[in-house]
């Protein structure tokens, strides 16, 4: 949710190389509520983009490099129509230009899910379901947050990005092509054939 981290975390080619050097026996934070300002003990070097900007304890007013982090978040408002499938209703939400569905309409509709907590992914396979606890007929609450957690949706054909709002998982529409079916946009609302 904050780009600029992406360039963060590690010492590599195309990093930032914003590094603390410090000496862990005796790094403490001396800072109060009262006394912000005052710097931490046992910091020998600290570098914003490859530049120096403490050395030895001493502050260099010179190195003015730093750029704010910020994050990048987006909140439910309407939702994006409705994707009929048979005789269900789901609500559709737009996200960076595409259009997602819950995931757990699947489920309804004899796909399973398989959580891996360990790869943050979803595996859908046509087979029996029913086993979604969320009813992904109801729209998220306005003004829930929308992020990019980095979760995925698998299938024999293809690997998507979804979206998670609260506990759900979304998946674009274009998935749903991917595993062969066949929605159709009809304005506001979309649809799958039988």
């Amino acid at each position: 949710q904050a780009p600029a981290l992406r360039k963060k975390g590690r010492i590599a080619k195309g990093m930032d190389a914003d590094l603390v050097i410090f000496d862990y026996n005796t790094i403490n934070d001396k800072s109060t509520v009262e006394h912000p300002d005052i710097m931490s003990a046992g910091i020998k070097y600290v570098l914003v983009g490859g530049q120096i900007a403490l050395e030895n304890g001493k502050l260099n007013k010179k190195i003015r490099v730093g750029e704010p982090i910020r994050s990048h978040f987006d909140r439910v408002g309407e939702t994006a129509g409705a994707l009929q499938w048979e005789e269900r209703s789901y609500p559709l939400i737009r996200y960076n230009d595409a259009t997602y569905v819950d995931l757990a309409a699947l489920d309804e509709h004899q796909y399973s899910i398989t959580w891996d907590e360990m790869a943050h992914t979803f595996t859908i396979a046509e087979g029996a379901g029913g086993d979604a606890s969320a009813d992904p007929t109801k729209p998220p609450a306005k003004g829930e947050l929308m992020l990019d957690r980095g979760y995925l949706a698998k299938s024999e054909a293809a690997t998507f990005k979804l979206l998670s709002i609260g506990a759900r998982a979304f998946v674009p529409l274009s998935f749903l092509e991917s595993i062969g079916l066949r929605p159709e946009n009809d304005g506001d609302t979309w649809s799958i054939e039988a």
